[in-house]
């Protein structure tokens, strides 16, 4: 005969955790009918705006994440930031912001120099203009440093020139410029060009019939046996070419050149601050470039301008020219986005001279039926493919900035 088995009884631990249960549900239930009715949505800007702006960003950014409202005090919190900053200044702890500055470092790092002048008698004595930080002098071949010009937090120091004929003479072209993850300026009033005449102890900013106000970036450019003449270029506001300037007197008074007819005002793209040089050619002072999207030129002290590259969109010679050096008299060199170019006829027709593998590339791939071949996107040149049997003839397949080849 068949004997029904017996079932074990319930286990006393499972009915202990199953009230448990119960019971938390509802005194979260019942919590939560007495609250008051709260929005769920963001806090408006206009509500939150007047507190938050106290704040630091990750101060913010953890605070609008607090379990489980998500709906933060903002007001309490400052209060309470502000009553532990007073406590700890009470009790001789760290006296803020407002107490004087020291440096602490790093001195191993280092930060973008934009520009470079040496003494011509003397090696030690060096120059070097910062993106942040001023102007900074060596006179012991660099085992110390003097800083010998600050103009603000935001101004760097983007070219400079020593005089040919009084290495004392310095003009130092200053441009209002920071870039992070929050701001990117590229003009400012603090921009503008300093003199000093005795080797960067003191300085004094140059004005007459220079521009003022908010400006961007200046190039400067010395000829070779001017001894009072400088030449400068602007970039306004507009971040575009704003005209070239010239004193004889050594800075005491300046006039446009441009007058007959300048470059196309447009030449600079409307991103004039990503150029701002002038070069003056050292076999003759009345031969004057201005780089650009093209290199623009001057063959008459620059009183009429005409374009001496071919249109980029040709590439024959590269858009945006940065820099140029000056072999003889009918021999120069030409550096753009896209490589190193030379004229052997003064600068009126140009050949690449170079195959170097330099190409700033955004992304990369490669063909998954044909692994050897490569392709990229690089920066201002465009996307190309190929491998190192055509190492030097990677075709073009689009133009401008290449990011990602699929």
């Amino acid at each position: 005969m068949f004997q029904r088995q017996s079932r074990k009884p319930f286990p006393a631990t499972y009915i202990f955790l199953l009230v448990a249960a119960i019971l938390a549900f509802l005194y979260f239930f019942i919590r939560d009918l007495n609250r008051p009715p709260q929005t769920t949505g963001p806090v408006p800007p206009e509500a939150e705006q007047p507190d938050s702006n106290s704040l630091r960003p990750a101060e913010w950014f953890f605070a609008v994440r607090e379990y489980p409202d998500f709906l933060p005090d903002v007001k309490k919190y400052a209060q309470a930031m502000e009553a532990a900053a007073g406590s700890a200044q009470a009790r001789g702890g760290n006296p803020g912001f407002g107490a004087p500055w020291a440096v602490q470092g790093p001195g191993n790092i280092g930060a973008r120099v934009n520009t470079i002048k040496v003494h011509p008698t003397n090696p030690n004595i060096i120059y070097v203009g910062y993106s942040h930080g001023g102007l900074w002098r060596t006179t012991n071949g660099g085992q110390s440093w003097q800083q010998v010009l600050f103009v603000s937090d935001s101004t760097g120091i983007i070219d400079l020139e020593m005089s040919h004929t009084d290495p004392n003479i310095l003009y130092a072209a200053a441009w209002d410029r920071i870039r992070n993850n929050q701001e990117s300026l590229v003009s400012g009033t603090n921009g503008g060009i300093w003199k000093s005449v005795n080797g960067g102890a003191t300085w004094t900013r140059l004005e007459g019939g220079l521009p003022q106000g908010d400006i961007s970036r200046i190039g400067l450019s010395q000829p070779a046996d001017g001894a009072n003449r400088l030449l400068a270029v602007y970039v306004d506001n507009s971040l575009d070419y704003s005209g070239v300037f010239a004193t004889d007197n050594g800075g005491i008074n300046w006039a446009r050149l441009d007058t007959l007819g300048g470059p196309d005002p447009g030449f600079m793209g409307g991103f004039g601050w990503y150029f701002g040089k002038i070069f003056v050619n050292p076999f003759d002072p009345n031969d004057i470039f201005i780089c650009g999207i093209a290199l623009w030129r001057s063959l008459d002290g620059g009183e009429t301008w005409f374009q001496t590259t071919p249109d980029w969109w040709l590439y024959e010679v590269h858009a945006d020219a940065h820099d140029m050096a000056f072999i003889d008299a009918n021999t120069c060199l030409l550096g753009t986005d896209g490589g190193l170019y030379k004229s052997t006829d003064n600068g009126f027709s140009w050949t690449k001279i170079e195959n170097i593998p330099t190409s700033q590339f955004y992304r990369v791939a490669y063909n998954p039926f044909s692994p050897d071949q490569y392709y990229g996107g690089m920066q201002d040149n465009g996307t190309s493919g190929g491998n190192v049997v055509t190492l030097n003839d990677w075709p073009r397949l689009f133009g401008g900035d290449g990011f990602q080849a699929v």
